[in-house]
């Protein structure tokens, strides 16, 4: 069975201050859905609330939408997983790349990645989930049925733009290096503590961060 991305893969939170038309997410990759928001893989992962997408070994996957690539690199499983920065406080991620494709800014159905099964999975698949401020956000999929790359994702994403590719954000950000520590991180840039974890609500354990993680700085 395939596993839902490990808390290695939290998003990048990033607030959009400019408006524009309105977008449409898309889903990444064209495969058979084999897990998706509802199911339940064990007591340790609890529900996957993300969309797994059994596609292609070894074919492109695009960026659901444009945006910024904000990390890539390994979970704690091996798994090769990248995240995406949208407007509006969205981030995209995408995990068990066999190989990465573009870094930076990217075009939505832009390469990121090539489908593969590394890290915690049993065949090739995208795991695919889709946050805003660090909570994770329904996708509609039926596991069995099918999705298609460029299809848009039929719901209703509210604040979505695409006045520009690189996210725009009135806070700066801190990518997490090797011994640091959420309290040295705020201590470094002149914020409590508290200040720092409510502004990253997707870090559950203040003690527990990770070389490349990004932090928002309020």
């Amino acid at each position: 069975m395939n596993v839902r991305l490990n808390a290695v893969a939290l998003c990048v939170l990033l607030a959009a201050t400019s408006a524009g038309s309105a977008a449409e997410i898309v889903w990444p990759q064209t495969g058979r859905v084999t897990q998706n928001w509802y199911t339940y893989v064990n007591s340790t992962f609890g529900y996957h609330h993300a969309v797994d997408i059994a596609g292609i070994d070894g074919s492109p996957v695009g960026a659901a939408l444009g945006g910024t690539v904000t990390w890539r690199g390994k979970d704690i499983y091996g798994a090769l997983v990248v995240k995406v920065a949208h407007a509006s406080g969205y981030d995209t991620v995408y995990a068990h790349f066999s190989s990465f494709g573009h870094s930076g800014t990217v075009a939505q159905g832009e390469t990121i990645g090539y489908e593969g099964a590394t890290g915690f999975a049993t065949g090739p698949h995208v795991h695919f989930c889709l946050e805003r401020w660090g909570a994770k956000k329904y996708m509609p999929a039926s596991v069995g049925g099918t999705v298609h790359k460029g299809s848009a994702i039929p719901y209703n994403y509210p604040g979505i733009t695409t006045t520009s590719s690189s996210p725009a954000s009135s806070t700066s950000t801190y990518t997490v290096k090797s011994g640091d520590t959420l309290s040295g991180i705020a201590a470094s840039h002149g914020v409590s503590l508290t200040a720092l974890e409510a502004a990253n609500p997707q870090i559950t354990n203040p003690n527990v961060i990770f070389t490349g993680q990004v932090i928002r700085i309020p």
